[in-house]
C-alpha cells in the first residue's frame, strides 16, 4: 500500500497508468474550489472525494478537511488549500494504489491479446448479438435446452469467442450472452 509523498504517488500513477493504457502521468485531479460561507470553502473532486477549508473564529488560524481527517491552526488560507489539496492528491494515489494491489491479486490486468484486441476495430454487443443469434439458429436444440440453465450457456459463450478469434474476451461475452438468455430466452427469433 502506497503512503508516501505526493512525488511517489505521481510514479505509483504511472505505473497505474502504463498498466492501463492510460496516458496521463497523474491522475487527472481538477479543484474547484467554491465559497460556502464566509469562512468556509469546499471543492467536490469526485463523488466521494471532497475537501474543505474553514477560518476559525476565535485566533483566526486555518484548517482543512479532506475525507473527514485534517489539520487545524494552520497561519493562512493559501496554506490550508495547498496541505489540503496535496493530502487529496496523496490519498487518491493511495486508493489507486489499493486497487491496483487488488487488480494484482486477483490477476485482472487485461492480457496483452485483450490489449491487442482493444487497439484492433472494435467488436460491439450487436456483432456478439449477431453471432449467438446465428449459433442459436444451427443449434436450435441446444439454444432452447440452455434457457434458464447457465452451465448449458457457456458452450454459447465458448464457441462465440472462438468464432472472433479471441478478439473479445470471454467475460464482456458471458455478460451478454446470459443477458440474452435472461432477458429473451426462447423468445429469440432465429
Amino acid at each position: 500500500m502506497f503512503s508516501g509523498p505526493f512525488s511517489e504517488a505521481v510514479e505509483e500513477a504511472r505505473q497505474w497508468n502504463s498498466l492501463t493504457s492510460e496516458t496521463r502521468p497523474e491522475p487527472l485531479i481538477v479543484f474547484d474550489w467554491k465559497q460556502v460561507s464566509d469562512r468556509e470553502w469546499r471543492a467536490d473532486v469526485a463523488p466521494g472525494w471532497e475537501a474543505e477549508i474553514c477560518q476559525s473564529l476565535g485566533d483566526d488560524t486555518w484548517s482543512f478537511r479532506v475525507n473527514n481527517a485534517g489539520r487545524c491552526m494552520l497561519a493562512s488560507k493559501e496554506e490550508a488549500v495547498c496541505q489540503a489539496e496535496e493530502w487529496m492528491r496523496s490519498r487518491i494515489a493511495r486508493a489507486v494504489a489499493q486497487a491496483r494491489a487488488v487488480f494484482t491479486a486477483f490477476s485482472l490486468y487485461p492480457s496483452p491479446e485483450a490489449n491487442a484486441a482493444a487497439a484492433s476495430p472494435q467488436i460491439d454487443a450487436a456483432d456478439i448479438g449477431r453471432a449467438l443469434k446465428a449459433m442459436a439458429a444451427e443449434n436450435l436444440e441446444r439454444y432452447r435446452a440452455a434457457v434458464g440453465k447457465p452451465e448449458l450457456q457457456g458452450w454459447f459463450v465458448e464457441q462465440i469467442v472462438a468464432n472472433f478469434n479471441g478478439k473479445v474476451t470471454e467475460g464482456y461475452v458471458s455478460d451478454l450472452v446470459l443477458t440474452v438468455f435472461d432477458f429473451v430466452g426462447d423468445r429469440l427469433e432465429v
